[in-house]
């Protein structure tokens, strides 16, 4: 018998009504610090006199005294230790069986400590937070799964209300004050009351999207959802979920990112209407890196003008193609842009596939695309028009030379009579020179 109670774990003393130690096991004498046999027929408070008055001296005297079982855990000072003592009548004394419990108490202390702390970040974090109880889900997929469900996304699909029923067994267990602020409600209460008011149909996608995550045994996961306030308003949320490791808990973290989602549907409609501007403009448009003349994107018109294709010119550089016919032109361009900030009106010429060379009137503005420094051209052709001025000013040369030889006199005016121009036969035949010519009224001109 003795080596039986010796081979307890927890420590044993048998004491008579007045006190006194009939029987102690070995691991009460380590827990003591003292041999076993040492103590036997000694008196506890002789042998420990510091105990008097302590949670454990004043439980050993009432259960002598009622001959009632009684359980304690307490902090003994004197040694600076926690220990659990349970304590049995004996008829002519008592029974205690006991253990030192310190780092279990220390470790609850961490644990309050840490659920404290937990407690403080959930409830005043500024991102919306739930804790969620899915134990019951967590079972009733179990069920599900033991039914031969595999693939939950078909499941889900074709039986839509299981979802629904799969929504009304999580509980939700508690809510920040950004949670409250997000869907406008005064209290938890309130919040709580109207869940089904806060849900929108993708709202519901994103729950089955947590459901899914739970039931491939994923921890985390996240998407973007939509919930609705309790007065209707539409919120964009950014779902972060964490399964805990019981799969009982799940805790879910909801900023709201409207603003920033409206910013992008916005940016999504301009960047639309720009790249329709673009493509179905009737000038010539291109967009290229500033580092290095890279194209990105340039429209129809463009490539029609100088005969390449989509994939011949995107992704390459204006050298890689030998657009200009003066490489120092785009130098020009850049330099211009980065001094002024702008380009208008620029004339360049450049090579087209064929070998021929066009004119072009190029203005550009520095753009950003994803933080990359760009520039968009806006071009127009104006070979003809260029062809069209140079032969008026060949054949303006060209009468001015025979206008120079002739031995005719002649005079250019305009409807009014004033002179705009005159050979050298006009002033040997009036006496004037062509500047007192020029600007006279043909009226108030002396022939001699």
């Amino acid at each position: 018998t003795q080596s039986f109670f010796d081979g307890l774990s927890d420590g044993m003393v048998v004491f008579d009504r007045h006190m006194n130690y009939l029987y102690v096991n070995r691991r009460a004498g380590e827990l003591l610090g003292r041999d076993p046999e040492d103590l036997i027929g000694k008196n506890y408070w002789k042998e420990y006199p510091e105990a008097a008055g302590s949670p454990f001296a004043n439980a050993y005297v009432r259960a002598i005294e009622t001959q009632q079982f009684m359980t304690l855990e307490a902090y003994y000072e004197p040694w600076g230790r926690w220990f659990e003592n349970r304590i049995y009548p004996t008829g002519d004394g008592i029974l205690i069986l006991f253990t030192e419990i310190t780092e279990r108490k220390r470790a609850e202390e961490v644990l309050k400590a840490l659920s404290a702390r937990y407690q403080n970040l959930f409830h005043h974090s500024p991102v919306p937070l739930w804790e969620e109880d899915i134990s019951d889900l967590t079972a009733y997929l179990e069920d599900l799964r033991r039914q031969g469900v595999h693939d939950w996304r078909a499941f889900f699909t074709e039986h839509p209300d299981e979802l629904r029923q799969c929504v009304q067994k999580v509980r939700v267990a508690d809510v920040n004050q950004a949670a409250l602020d997000l869907h406008r409600a005064r209290s938890k209460e309130e919040l709580l009351e109207g869940l089904e008011k806060i849900f929108t149909e993708r709202s519901y996608e994103a729950f089955r999207e947590e459901i899914i995550a739970l039931a491939e045994g994923r921890r985390k996961f996240e998407t973007t959802g939509e919930v609705q306030t309790l007065d209707g308003k539409r919120r964009f949320v950014s779902l972060h979920v964490v399964i805990l490791e019981d799969r009982k808990t799940a805790l879910l973290a909801a900023p709201d990112i409207t603003q920033q989602v409206l910013a992008e549907q916005a940016l999504q409609l301009s960047e639309e209407k720009f790249s329709k501007a673009f493509h179905l403009s009737p000038l010539l448009m291109t967009l290229t890196r500033l580092e290095d003349g890279l194209f990105i994107e340039a429209n129809q018109n463009f490539l029609d003008a100088i005969g390449y294709t989509r994939e011949e010119v995107i992704g390459h550089t204006s050298l890689e193609i030998n657009l200009f016919v003066d490489p120092e032109d785009r130098k020009r361009l850049v330099q211009q842009l980065q001094e002024q900030g702008f380009v208008e009106k620029m004339q360049t010429r450049v090579n087209t596939r064929w070998g021929e060379i066009r004119h072009m009137l190029i203005s550009a503005r520095p753009i950003r695309i994803q933080e990359t420094p760009c520039i968009l051209i806006v071009g127009m052709d104006i070979t003809e028009r260029v062809r069209a001025e140079q032969a008026l000013e060949d054949a303006l040369r060209h009468n001015q030379l025979v206008l120079a030889t002739t031995l005719d006199g002649y005079i250019l005016a305009d409807t009014e009579g004033r002179i705009l121009d005159v050979n050298p036969a006009y002033c040997a035949m009036t006496g004037y020179t062509r500047e007192e010519l020029i600007g006279m009224n043909i009226r108030d001109i002396e022939l001699p």
